[in-house]
């Protein structure tokens, strides 16, 4: 019969009494007493990389449903259906199983006791799912089937079931992780009063962070993580929520953890607001101030260091569609409400008032945007509300995000902004739906936000706050990684998937992907003979020209982005545009391309394996990328104009600019990305900490 047939036939028979020949059926199934031999092995891989894929679901035509663990295992055992043939439903959102026999998307398997199978699944979200960061059994399959695992608790953690959206910062040399509420082993109800854990930076013995972070929690002496607010810091009833964390020297030049808090009646009511501060003694938050609940503005979301240039700011991307707050980063002005500042077009010293709402604007009618101490800014919903009411118009307000892939326009709600080297631009991971995850680049952190790329995708499930970890940078920036909360709550979908319900999913991007080569701002700025000359963020940057830019007449990909099929344009040595006629001209000329555009015709692909321009990325996704946008409703022709006068060129997405003195000349000169912004949002003095 074999060892695998003896066991199915004991189970099946209700032999349960084999402790000391079987110790795997006498006794609970746990990693040191069941048996390895029994399970039959199912991982499930990335088609590209390689790796494990978590969060796939195989569902057999019982309705039985298992998911892959963050190995991308699946420990299969069911006693009726071993060494037979089951059929095996495969999907995960953001990702395709190839095979579809019968018209499914799945493959039928002999489930062998002891044995195993490696199946590819092919991505479609840019973003590559890793690991489940918290929770129950994180690689319980893994330890079921004996497979290795890179982190020290790889099935619990301080008795964590679930745990809500994550705020970091890096402190005294480690990464201090801050969760909101957090269920538990032991009873229905959990931690409220915010969970933590701390963890090795990857270089300071921590582990790479494509493997995982090993935590280490703040726990009672139940072992359970315990509330890092204790009642004793903020009495009263209701759960205590984090978010805004800085870290800032005090008064004797020693670095102290601060973050805002709140204590919630319900999601729409709170009790009391203010900020904290790490006791590092006691290892618990004290409270630091009590702010009014109505101050206009205050400490929110995921703050990132900005330098101006004057001095050292907390720039604050909620609840806005850009960082539209700021607060001097010391420990005075933080803990002042008065301090804080919005980027606002309101009156200042006002707030949104309906209808009513006093604007600032100048002589000429146009609004007036600035740096505005206590004076918010304005959401999406205040600016479609004045438009209704006749206050604005909709061009003067901050629009939109365009979707790359269609031009559609997309509203937002931003999860963290920071500075990234390989960029060389601010990165923007941002939300939309509760569940999808998009991907913005900005020259400055007021923008101008404009193209975004979604990198990932979560069926009918929420996926909400999600947040890049700039300190687990990998490769100078061009790796990066990100994580969020996943759970059913506000997606409308009852169905809680087991053990990944109520955490966080990791995921990380790769920057060098040409599926993120969006479109930046090409700059009109003004020489200093009074010409006008067009500039990306980088030229702009080396002739210190922030303070002269006019305008953003069109987006086009920046000459690091150059992609087989695209145009390069080159300026001139008589200050105008000059595009390339033919991949070989461009290969000849000697101008460095100041940016990258579409041709003027439609571009076809090569019958020829896929080149590489001027160091850019080759193969077909390229191809795929050109082959889109020529559908794109946000690619323009881009025409020149000549001063009659002077002989002075200036460019246009306008096919019809009727500027005085000038006249169009021939024919396009190649396509581009349009912008349709009338705001000038540029941050011209923001430098990255």
């Amino acid at each position: 019969m074999g060892r695998c047939g003896f066991i199915l036939a004991a189970v099946s028979a209700g032999v349960l009494c084999l402790e000391r020949e079987h110790p795997a059926i006498a006794a609970p199934l746990t990693p040191a007493s069941q048996r390895q031999d029994q399970y039959f092995e199912v991982k499930i891989v990335d088609d590209v990389t390689g790796r494990g894929v978590p969060l796939v679901e195989l569902k057999l035509t019982n309705a039985i449903r298992y998911y892959s663990d963050s190995n991308g295992i699946v420990a299969f055992f069911e006693p009726g259906l071993m060494e037979r043939a089951v059929w095996f439903y495969i999907q995960s959102a953001g990702y395709e199983f190839p095979e579809k026999p019968f018209g499914e998307r799945g493959k039928v398997l002999r489930a062998t006791c002891g044995g195993s199978v490696t199946m590819k699944i092919h991505r479609l979200n840019v973003a590559e799912r890793l690991y489940r960061l918290t929770g129950e059994g994180i690689y319980r399959d893994s330890v079921l089937v004996r497979a290795p695992v890179p982190i020290k608790h790889p099935l619990l953690d301080a008795e964590v079931m679930g745990q809500d959206t994550v705020v970091t910062a890096l402190y005294r040399g480690k990464i201090y992780w801050i969760f909101g509420d957090t269920g538990r082993m032991a009873f229905h109800l959990g931690n409220f009063g915010t969970s933590g854990a701390t963890s090795e930076l990857p270089d300071k013995g921590g582990l790479d962070p494509s493997a995982g972070v090993d935590l280490s929690y703040f726990s009672d002496a139940s072992g359970f993580s315990r509330p890092m607010i204790p009642a004793r810091a903020v009495p009263g009833p209701g759960p205590k929520w984090t978010d805004a964390m800085m870290v800032v020297e005090d008064d004797h030049g020693v670095e102290r953890l601060v973050a805002h808090y709140i204590r919630v009646k319900t999601l729409g009511e709170i009790y009391e607001q203010g900020l904290i501060i790490f006791n590092d003694e006691a290892e618990i938050f004290d409270r630091l101030a009590q702010f009014d609940l109505k101050i206009p503005l205050g400490p929110a979301g995921r703050p990132f260091r900005v330098r101006t240039a004057d001095d050292w700011y907390f720039y604050f991307p909620s609840p806005y569609p850009a960082p539209l707050a700021r607060v001097k980063a010391d420990l005075q002005h933080i803990t002042h409400p008065e301090s804080y500042e919005g980027f606002t077009c309101l009156a200042a010293g006002t707030k949104y008032q309906g209808a009513t709402t006093r604007l600032d604007r100048g002589a000429d009618g146009g609004l007036i945007y600035d740096w505005k101490r206590g004076t918010p800014g304005l959401d999406f919903m205040q600016q479609r509300e004045l438009v209704a009411a006749g206050r604005m118009k909709p061009e003067e307000g901050l629009g939109s995000l365009i979707d790359i892939e269609t031009g559609a326009l997309i509203e937002h709600t931003i999860g963290t902004v920071y500075w990234n080297d390989y960029r060389r631009r601010w990165i923007m991971i941002t939300l939309r739906n509760l569940e999808e995850v998009w991907y913005v680049e900005g020259d400055t952190p007021l923008g101008p936000w404009l193209y975004a790329r979604k990198v990932a995708v979560h069926g009918h499930y929420t996926f909400y706050w999600p947040a890049q970890f700039p300190f687990l940078d990998q490769e100078g920036g061009r790796v990066i990684y990100l994580a969020g909360t996943y759970t059913n709550t506000f997606s409308g979908n009852p169905d809680q998937i087991p053990r990944y319900d109520y955490n966080q999913l990791m995921y990380r991007l790769d920057l060098a992907d040409p599926r993120l080569f969006l479109p930046v701002p090409i700059y009109r700025v003004t020489a200093e003979d009074g010409s006008p000359k067009y500039m990306t963020r980088e030229v702009v940057e080396e002739a210190n020209a922030w303070d002269r830019i006019e305008s953003v007449p069109f987006f086009a990909l920046p000459p690091n982005r150059a992609l087989q099929g695209l145009l390069p344009i080159s300026v001139s040595l008589a200050g105008g545009l000059r595009a390339a006629e033919t991949e070989e001209s461009a290969a000849a000329n000697t101008l460095r391309p100041l940016f990258y555009a579409l041709p003027t015709v439609p571009w076809s692909p090569p019958q020829k394996p896929a080149g590489q321009l001027n160091g850019g990325a080759k193969g077909p996704v390229g191809a795929e990328f050109i082959t889109q946008q020529e559908k794109s409703p946000a690619v323009l022709p881009l025409y020149e104009y000549q001063n009659r006068r002077n002989g002075v060129r200036a460019y246009s997405t306008d096919a019809g600019l009727n500027e005085a003195g000038t006249s169009r000349v021939g024919k396009p000169l190649c396509r581009v990305w349009r912008n349709p912004q009338s705001l000038l949002l540029v941050d011209r003095h923001a430098r990255p900490f």
